[in-house]
């Protein structure tokens, strides 16, 4: 009987094996194929973010190159800027300041920011100011005026405080502007200062000539009288009226002199050799006097225009004035720096100090002022007429001076030909 031989089951599982692996293999492929497909995508969708990336950082890096170049130009405006502003945080620290408030202010520059604005401003009169203004809490702008005293002179500061307020109105910072109005200051005490001479001048006139001529009668008179009287008392006290007399006229002439114009008859001239030459006259009387002379002069400075009689008689008014505050001895000071205005200008300042008897404040004020004087004895002129004399040049003078610590004179000259009766712009 024949028929099909049954497979045995070793044959049957040697069958199965190569299907099994060739499902596998099929499985793998397909598997791998779709694994492909995936990473293709994938691949295309990264290079999209990795584009979108790109273009992000790009315009990122963009903004924050504009950010910094609008941020530098801020800050370039603000150290530009010829007032101090200080900006305080709500926890009392300062956040910002420009060059200008580290100049009138004398912060370390850059050291400021961070630190308390009382560390910085102490209790002096900026100092206190600020402090009123915060802790009143109030918002609103307030201002004030100060006066500062250090070794380079006397500074006015015109204050000005402003909350900073978000959009809430909340305050989240203050804000305070510094002006320097010093040179304003001098201007304004100068044309006060101008027109009281002019009126005192007027004044000084009229009765100078008022006053002459009944003079000249009572010493005619007192001149035939002594002649007429015989020798002794008599004749004597008539002879006495006429010395009187011709004294007062001495100082009638005097008040004359000095309510005339100053005539200026400029010359090209080294002011260091000037200083030197005019100082050497005093020479023996700060000898004698045990007096120090301490000159520090600019030997950098241009040729000036000025009217050398003139600008000697300066130096000897003011250099006189300092010999007799120094009754004890003492050091004289002279000296002479080119410096650069705020408006650009160059101009010379002229420092003449001592360490004498000082003056008071509440005559410092006056002491240009004609027949005026703190000294026993003194006509009072002197100053005025450096005045009047610095003014035809087209400079200035001021005074700063301390009872018991002495007194220094600063004048005011252009450097640059202007002509006179011009005014040059002040320093800080």
């Amino acid at each position: 009987m024949s028929g099909k031989r049954r497979k045995s089951p070793r044959e049957s599982e040697s069958e199965r094996v190569p299907q099994l692996l060739k499902q596998a293999f099929d499985t793998f492929a397909q598997a791998s194929k779709q694994l492909e497909q995936s990473y293709a995508k994938l691949k295309v969708r990264a290079d999209r973010l990795a584009k979108e990336l790109a273009q992000t950082n790009e315009e990122l890096q963009r903004q924050l190159a504009e950010k910094e170049r609008i941020s530098n130009f801020l800050n370039n405006i603000l150290d530009s800027v010829a007032s101090g502003i200080v900006v305080v945080g709500p926890d009392g620290r300062v956040a910002l300041t420009n060059r200008s408030a580290e100049r009138l202010l004398g912060f370390d520059e850059g050291g400021a920011e961070g630190s308390h604005y009382a560390e910085l401003l102490g209790g002096g009169p900026v100092g206190s100011f600020l402090c009123g203004c915060l802790e009143s809490g109030a918002n609103a702008p307030r201002s004030g005026e100060v006066e500062l005293h250090s070794p380079g002179g006397r500074s006015n500061y015109v204050l000005n405080f402003a909350p900073v307020l978000d959009s809430g109105g909340l305050r989240v910072g203050s804000l305070l502007v510094v002006q320097d109005v010093t040179r304003l200051k001098r201007l304004e005490e100068q044309a006060v200062r101008t027109g009281r001479l002019a009126a005192m001048g007027e004044v000084a006139t009229e009765l100078a000539h008022e006053i002459r001529n009944p003079l000249g009668s009572i010493e005619i008179f007192a001149s035939l009288l002594s002649r007429d009287l015989a020798e002794g008392e008599n004749r004597k006290l008539a002879e006495n009226i006429v010395v009187g007399v011709k004294s007062l006229n001495a100082v009638v002439s005097n008040m004359l002199t000095f309510t005339r114009s100053v005539e200026v008859h400029p010359e090209s001239l080294d002011i260091n050799a000037l200083v030197r030459e005019t100082l050497g006259f005093l020479e023996p009387v700060l000898a004698a006097q045990e007096i120090e002379l301490r000159q520090d002069l600019d030997e950098g400075l241009p040729a000036l225009e000025l009217d050398p009689e003139l600008f000697k008689q300066v130096l000897l008014n003011l250099a006189q004035n300092s010999v007799n505050a120094m009754e004890g001895g003492g050091t004289l000071s002279v000296s002479t720096k080119g410096v650069q205005t705020e408006e650009g200008r160059r101009v010379l300042v002229m420092r003449v100090s001592d360490n004498g008897c000082g003056i008071d404040a509440q005559h410092l004020p006056r002491i240009f002022d004609p027949f005026f004087s703190t000294r026993r004895g003194g006509t009072g002129l002197g100053l005025s007429v450096v005045n009047q004399i610095l003014e035809k040049h087209g400079g200035m003078i001021s005074a700063d001076s301390e009872p018991g610590r002495g007194t220094k004179m600063t004048i005011q000259l252009p450097l640059e030909p202007s002509g006179t009766g011009q005014r040059p712009s002040g320093t800080k």
